[in-house]
């Protein structure tokens, strides 16, 4: 999880999308770069491509920019996101790099050039990298975490994630739940306001190919299987709501 960092009426908007056909997702939905890939047949994103080459990123968008905080009012949106991800050994190589989910103002929209392996498609190659070993993080404009926990990585596992901030506590949580019936927790207190503009782009990022620290060639498939966004804003008419209920 991470974030790179007129009067309005109470406004609200309310988006409710219910994909059943990932062709509507794919055109409509989310918008894909560089080796991101979507599948018709099974409703699955692939957030990059390890076939594709060895320093493979992807990054997939919601298409439509989200309001994260009101400028008239200073009020922040609470959210709450749930997605279901596997991640998969390729062929005969080492796994390596990762993904993210991650909120970004709009103008950084687009995949840095040089951000593959560590970097996770979010930072150049001029930055410090994370954590090398497997773990969960909170990161704030940096790929250095605030707060990480470990991570149980089983190959083609299916893991369920829960996102959720609240506005009043500044308090960013995550839930991590495994196949087994166990969880990892971890949480953050964060001044959305103070580290992002008043409408972002939200999606997920990710490499799956690079070049370990033994120059061996490191790859590994990231999938989401599924992937829902809520979001409450009061404004000064109306309460913004966006419900995006992707596949």
């Amino acid at each position: 999880m991470a974030f790179f960092p007129t009067n309005q009426n109470l406004f609200s908007v309310v988006l409710a999308i219910f994909i059943t056909s990932f062709l509507l997702l794919a055109t409509e939905l989310v918008n894909s770069q560089k080796t991101c890939r979507v599948f018709l047949h099974s409703g699955i994103l692939l957030i990059s491509n390890p076939a594709y080459d060895k320093y493979g990123s992807g990054r997939a968008l919601y298409s439509t920019p989200v309001p994260i905080w009101d400028k008239t009012t200073g009020n922040v949106a609470s959210f709450v996101t749930s997605f279901t991800f596997q991640v998969s050994n390729f062929k005969n190589f080492y796994p390596g790099s990762g993904f993210i989910f991650f909120l970004t103002p709009t103008d950084k929209a687009n995949i840095p050039p040089t951000s593959y392996g560590a970097n996770l498609g979010v930072v150049d190659d001029n930055n410090a990298y994370n954590q090398f070993y497997k773990h969960i993080g909170i990161n704030v404009g940096s790929l250095i975490s605030l707060r990480t926990v470990k991570w149980n990585r089983v190959s083609g596992a299916l893991v369920d994630v829960n996102i959720s901030y609240d506005s009043l506590s500044k308090t960013l949580n995550v839930i991590v739940s495994y196949p087994d019936g166990t969880f990892s927790t971890i949480a953050q207190v964060i001044d959305l306001k103070a580290v992002l503009p008043d409408t972002v782009r939200i999606g997920f990022s990710g490499t799956s190919s690079s070049v370990g620290t033994n120059l061996t060639q490191v790859r590994q498939l990231q999938y989401i299987h599924s992937w829902s966004f809520k979001s409450n804003l009061a404004t000064t008419k109306t309460t913004i709501s966006d419900n995006i209920a992707s596949f």
